[in-house]
């Protein structure tokens, strides 16, 4: 009887242990910088978050450059257009080159939160293997050269790819 209380405990312990460590891993201490990704396309550049970039962007960071507004990476999560964690008239220039289909280097957020860049204008046919790619797809008006896409790379808005 004392073998089965004394292991009763010892299994208590182990879960009570092990339960502690998972919550103090997984909890959310404050420390992320607290940027909210809202939008589908996470493509720098993108400052107003609305899977669009254009004119619209441009103002929102030559607000930000000129001082009319902070910085505020949850409003504006991807206003770093070049990616170089500086908000500079560089990366307006940036941005206007994508937007005038100039060619220039485009940074976004990959699948596993990397940042990541293209050769923009993307040229010839494409593949893509995650929603987030068919998505910068459809952004890039480039979805028509999608030749091949991962089950996990259909946009559920548009039909299979040819």
């Amino acid at each position: 009887m004392d073998k089965k209380i004394v292991a009763i405990a010892l299994l208590a312990a182990i879960i009570i242990t092990g339960s502690s460590a998972a919550i103090l891993l997984t909890r959310d201490d404050g420390s992320s910088d607290g940027v909210t990704e809202t939008g589908r396309v996470l493509v720098y550049g993108n400052a107003n978050n609305d899977d669009y970039l254009d004119e619209r962007d441009v103002e929102a960071i030559n607000k930000i450059i000129d001082g009319d507004e902070l910085w505020d990476k949850v409003k504006y999560p991807f206003a770093d257009t070049n990616a170089d964690g500086r908000i500079t008239e560089d990366d307006v220039t940036l941005l206007k080159k994508f937007i005038n289909n100039e060619d220039c280097l485009m940074y976004y957020k990959d699948t596993w939160g990397t940042t990541s860049y293209v050769h923009y204008p993307l040229k010839g046919k494409i593949g893509v293997m995650d929603w987030r790619q068919s998505d910068l797809a459809v952004c890039l008006n480039i979805w028509d050269d999608v030749v091949a896409c991962g089950t996990a790379g259909m946009n559920p808005k548009f039909c299979a790819c040819k």
